[in-house]
């Protein structure tokens, strides 16, 4: 099971492990004195191994679906493409780059609806996350680039956005990304600025300069 969009947050249901000397309850072996000292570090070594290859089945599983709605996009099957995208979002419930580089795709494809209601999807399982982990700067940041580049839920991406500066001020990433939020929300002139003091902080970041050549007052 996947909790929280973080691929090494797993339930199993392991309840033996079988080694040379015979079969140990994993409860037994992680109770102290109840099996030889000596098997502490297989037992631990095989619930590593498996959480290793329930990650690797789970990595599998999420390569095989996006290959898929490649495929289903190229054929125009909208259908197959919805459960598709209800796979990956099952495995990966934060997956901001299906958000970011998938979502417009779906748009370009012509299924508007869909596109929102997958990007709607991911924002929504970001607050769900923001909830239970209300200072976890990364996963606020990136819900809020994501929002914006899509021009979707401006308000919350404002929110998102200035937690994590708030939590991390010195960081251009942030900052180039609440300008960002600001843009979007027609606040042209705090985004340059904002921009503008990031590029003092980081000059040779390419970025920085092309988003202060956007965010510039149209001459015309």
């Amino acid at each position: 099971e996947v909790s929280n969009g973080r691929s090494s947050d797993f339930v199993t249901n392991v309840e033996e492990i079988q080694f040379r000397d015979g079969t140990y309850s994993v409860a037994d072996l992680f109770k102290a004195g109840s099996a030889p000292a000596a098997n502490t570090d297989l037992a631990i070594d095989a619930v590593d191994h498996q959480a290793f290859q329930i990650k690797w089945l789970l990595g599998f599983s999420y390569r095989s679906a996006t290959a898929r709605l490649q495929i289903a996009i190229q054929q125009q099957d909208e259908e197959l493409a919805s459960r598709t995208i209800d796979h990956l979002l099952a495995i990966q419930p934060l997956d901001i780059l299906f958000a970011e580089d998938t979502v417009p795709e779906l748009k370009e494809a012509g299924w508007e609806e869909l596109a929102t209601r997958s990007l709607d999807r991911v924002l929504e399982n970001g607050q769900k996350h923001l909830d239970t982990f209300p200072l976890d700067a990364g996963v606020s940041n990136n819900l809020a680039w994501v929002a914006a580049k899509s021009n979707r839920s401006l308000p919350s991406a404002l929110k998102w956005s200035r937690l994590a500066v708030d939590r991390f001020p010195d960081s251009t990433i942030y900052r180039d990304t609440l300008a960002e939020v600001l843009f979007h929300l027609d606040r042209r002139s705090e985004a340059l600025r904002i921009e503008q003091d990031c590029l003092l902080d980081d000059p040779g970041q390419w970025h920085l300069h092309e988003q202060i050549e956007r965010f510039q007052p149209n001459e015309n």
